[in-house]
């Protein structure tokens, strides 16, 4: 297991360090508009309420934080009735870090800000009061840091019995602090617990957030996280509260919802507290929270920020052989253990892991620290196969078992049933793991349950009790979906389902091996889809009622707000100086991250509101056929061939080198592994393919099937998100309204003519369409938005981009260097067109990293409630897509749907150029 910062919680507890005060940054800058002040500082000895006083240490110092908005503007400090000129300055973090030292008498600190005129602006104060600090502090801490702990604790016993009330919770802190030297968790939570109560009767905020965090660590190291819950959701700092203490309870709410796999938060709280540490210029603590940041990354799956986080963290100068040089090393070898864990290729965990055990015995560290080393090694060596080895490391970590929490208690149940499994005592491993499971169920571990029923289910299979590990492995995979509700959308909830992807595969093996089809072809679709059954937006708001769709849409109106300040700024970029051009960028990507934030908050409260969105599997229609791929445990794949009359069910293997493969090699695998799946596609008229992972990739509508024409020939072929039967009956909000989008960054000609071609196209339709043409410097963010909340059909021709992580910065450039981004495409629900056509490049691109289906421009339109998409997964040459999209609508026929239009459209572009890097290979249609 990982070693947390909570760990080292006894030294932080006295250090000062940083949290919010001040006014918030306001969104708008017209000039001339005054500066806005944000106002952060550390280091009082106590801080009082009501009336939010800070009592200061005897040297008096104080350090502040300062930002202004626009930044560089003049900013006085001043105490005592001066100004106050700072021992040091530096700037940090889009700030002004200054050291104070406060003159006598003050009780009174104010920071004022200038217009750049020289008129005053906005200022901020602090409430100031005279050093506390008990005479006999000093002396008590000279005798427990030279390692006198018999004569502090009579020192200390002695103070108590005469100390004034106001200066008992300070013995009492101390008396903790010894508690915890010797090791004596009992006291040390009864002098927390005197000392939070104490605190509270003085109203000193300070010293109730400190031994409150303090108390709180404890528990989570125990694994009582719903006591040290219960704790910190009673912290809630005031506006003015020392930074110190707010990044205790920050750091503490990031450390118990890493524990918890309440990811949202984690990453929220782990975030704030390194950009607090940031600006106050704390290393170790920033340092500590970057471990637990990186842990996170690691849970989620996001596994290059992981690494990425951990070597930032190995280059740290200040690491030398030390407790925290052991804990790092003891976090890196946790990741490549569980990248062993989840079937990935990873470099040998026990050298680092060993090193971290080194550095333990080398310092002193604690015995939990070895004691987690050793458990550590136990689970490496069993990875590699070398069990004698691992039982005796596991024997060394049980041989401190009077040093174990509740968490490191559950990875010996593991460890010592893994063994069993080996052994050849199935029995034995069962019992143990279901005594795993009924511990991470007590100790609110999601991530000890998924262990044991994933451990469970494999006793079961070594039993021969088959449906018992089928069970099993049904509750991890709900266990699977519930955890990733935790993940904000955008932070790697589809890289979470692949780091997971262990127990779906023994799942579905398990299945097919007992002849269940139907359940294992249902587990499959479910697997894929997951992720985007969980974003459907506009299917989950057909079952909201009136009340709650007033919820969502309050939600996202803050979503839509944001990103029209944003857009509108945009457009005045190009009339500021390069400097300038600079500041706002930066206040742009700020802002654009809150806009992100509020539509996870507008698809959370979805979430919330519209139950687990698994909606109902659509069974094969008539005349259709349903390909459904995915991996099994190993190098096999299983293929679903899925009609009206039945399934059929093929194990298949990939080849090695599988992207250059030949087409008619990928054919006989995907297409016809057998007669019986080839006779379930031949008898169909349309194909509906749900592929998977790297098979996303494969145009299977241009792989040869019959005589070597095109599936496409034969077929009407759909990629689908395999979303619920539901949304076809949701009413659609256009009525034969049109929109073309064309050439917006005015540097494609080609895009001009495409879009007259549609245009003219469009005005031949039945049903008096009414058309809305936006070209080149017309086709603004707000204009666009706007045309699309009431058409019924889109068409963009332009340029395209997928980037960002897992594919959320994808956008359609705009005029005025705005943009539709794909979370703007979401926000659009329910007023989404039916039908479009994407003339842009990866504009039907999706995640990489999501091993189902992922998130794109193209499935964000079908989230959001489109009935059908037109999109190129790839870069197509100009010429070539301008001749499928000339072929699409200057011979378009009567009567016939968008679907079959393209299908047409295909086939006459294939005559002329059969290459499958044609337009007519990479353009596809895609359908919820």
């Amino acid at each position: 297991m990982t070693l947390s910062p909570a760990q080292g919680l006894l030294l932080r507890a006295s250090l000062c360090l940083g949290a919010l005060a001040g006014l918030l940054v306001a969104c708008g800058k017209p000039a001339p508009a005054p500066p806005v002040l944000e106002v952060e500082y550390a280091g009082c000895w106590a801080f009082y309420l009501p009336d939010q006083v800070c009592s200061l240490v005897p040297e008096r110092q104080l350090t502040l934080w300062v930002r202004t908005t626009p930044p560089d503007r003049k900013v006085e400090l001043r105490a005592g009735g001066g100004l106050l000129e700072p021992k040091k300055e530096e700037k940090v973090s889009g700030g002004r870090r200054y050291l104070l030292s406060i003159p006598k008498p003050a009780d009174r600190l104010t920071v004022e800000a200038f217009s750049p005129d020289g008129s005053p602006g906005p200022s901020w104060f602090l409430r100031l009061a005279e050093p506390e600090q008990p005479s006999w502090w000093d002396e008590v801490q000279k005798l427990i840091s030279s390692g006198k702990r018999v004569e502090a604790l009579s020192l200390l016993e002695q103070i108590q019995r005469s100390a004034p009330r106001k200066e008992q919770s300070f013995t009492l802190s101390r008396l903790a602090i010894l508690a915890h030297l010797a090791g004596d968790r009992e006291k040390e939570e009864l002098y927390l617990n005197q000392g939070i109560s104490a605190n509270r009767s003085e109203n000193r905020w300070s010293g109730v957030a400190k031994q409150a965090t303090w108390l709180a660590g404890i528990y989570i190291e125990q694994g009582s996280f719903a006591d040290a819950g219960q704790i910190l959701q009673t912290l809630r700092p005031p506006p003015k509260a020392p930074a110190d203490d707010r990044f205790n309870v920050t750091f503490y709410q990031g450390v118990l919802a890493q524990k918890t796999s309440n990811y949202a938060v984690a990453l929220k709280r782990l975030q704030e507290t390194i950009d607090l540490a940031q600006r106050f210029g704390n290393p170790k603590l920033k340092r500590e929270a970057g471990q637990m940041l990186a842990l996170v990354y690691q849970q989620l799956g996001r596994l290059q920020d992981a690494s990425t986080l951990y070597a930032k963290l190995q280059a740290d100068p200040d690491l030398k052989s030390s407790c925290a040089l052991g804990t790092l090393w003891t976090n890196v070898g946790w990741f490549q253990l569980m990248e062993h864990e989840a079937g990935n290729t990873a470099e040998n965990p026990v050298p680092v892991v060993q090193q971290a055990l080194a550095e333990f015995e080398q310092n002193g560290c604690s015995s939990e620290q070895r004691l987690n080393a050793h458990q550590n090694l136990a689970l490496a060596y069993q990875q590699q196969g070398q069990w004698s080895e691992a039982r005796r490391q596991l024997a060394r970590a049980q041989a401190l078992a009077e040093h174990s929490n509740l968490l490191e208690l559950l990875w010996q149940d593991d460890l010592a049933a893994r063994a069993a499994l080996h052994e050849g005592h199935p029995e034995l491993a069962r019992g143990l793991y279901e005594k795993l499971e009924k511990r991470s169920e007590r100790a609110a571990s999601p991530a000890g349950l998924l262990q044991a029923l994933l451990g469970r289910a494999n006793a079961h299979i070594a039993l021969k009790q088959r449906q018992e590990a089928i069970d099993a492995l049904a509750k991890a995979e709900r266990q699977i979906a519930e955890q990733s509700r935790h993940i904000p959308v955008h932070q790697g909830r589809d890289t979470f389902f692949a780091y997971q992807e262990a127990a779906t595969r023994l799942y579905l093996k398990l299945l097919l091996e007992g002849d269940q089809w139907q359940s294992a072809f249902d587990l499959a679709r479910r697997s894929r889809s997951r992720l985007l059954r969980q974003l459907a937006v506009r299917d989950r708001l057909s079952h909201l009622d009136e009340t709650e769709q007033k919820t969502w849409f309050e939600s996202l109106s803050r979503y839509n707000a944001i990103r029209q300040t944003v857009e509108s700024d945009a457009a005045k970029r190009w009339q500021l100086a390069v400097s300038e051009k600079e500041r706002a960028l930066k206040e742009e990507a700020e802002r654009l991250k809150g806009a992100q934030e509020a539509l996870d908050g507008a698809l959370g409260t979805l979430d919330a509101l519209g139950g687990n969105g698994e909606g109902t599997l659509a069974p094969p229609a008539p005349g259709e056929v349903i390909l459904a791929y995915h991996p099994l445990p190993g190098k096999q794949w299983a293929a679903f061939a899925a009609t009206e009359r039945g399934i059929v069910v093929e194990r298949i293997e990939l080849p090695e080198n599988f992207s250059a493969a030949p087409l008619d090699q990928l054919a006989r695998i995907l297409l016809t592994p057998s007669l019986a799946f080839q006779s379930a596609i031949a008898s169909a008229t349309s194909v509906k393919v749900l592929p998977y992972g790297p098979l996303r990739s494969v145009d299977f509508h241009a792989l040869p099937f019959t005589h070597g024409q095109p599936l496409l020939a034969t077929h009407l072929v759909a990629y689908s998100l395999d979303l619920s039967m539901r949304l076809a009956s949701i009413p659609r909000s256009g009525q034969n309204e049109a929109l073309v989008v064309s050439n917006p960054t005015r540097d494609l000609r080609t895009a001009d003519i495409e879009a007259e071609t549609v245009a003219a196209a469009i005005k031949r339709w039945p049903g008096s369409w009414t058309l809305t043409s936006l070209k080149g410097n017309d086709a603004k963010s707000k204009q666009v938005s706007d045309a699309l909340a009431r058409a019924s059909f889109f068409h963009y021709a332009g340029h395209g981009t997928f980037g960002g992580f897992a594919g959320w910065s994808s956008e359609l450039p705009l005029a005025d260097q705005s943009r539709l981004t794909l979370s703007d495409v979401l926000a659009l629900s329910p007023h989404t067109p039916a039908s479009i056509v994407l003339s842009a490049c990866d504009a039907g691109r999706t995640s990489e990293e999501a091993p189902g289906e992922g998130v794109g421009l193209a499935n964000a339109f079908l989230l959001a409630g489109s009935k059908e998409v037109v999109a190129a997964r790839q870069l197509v040459p100009d010429s070539s897509a301008s001749e499928l999209m000339d072929e699409l609508y200057r011979h378009w026929q009567p009567g016939e749907d968008l679907p079959h239009q393209l299908r047409r459209a295909q086939l006459a572009c294939r005559k002329k150029d059969p290459s499958p890097k044609a337009a007519w290979a990479s353009f596809r249609l895609l359908i919820p």
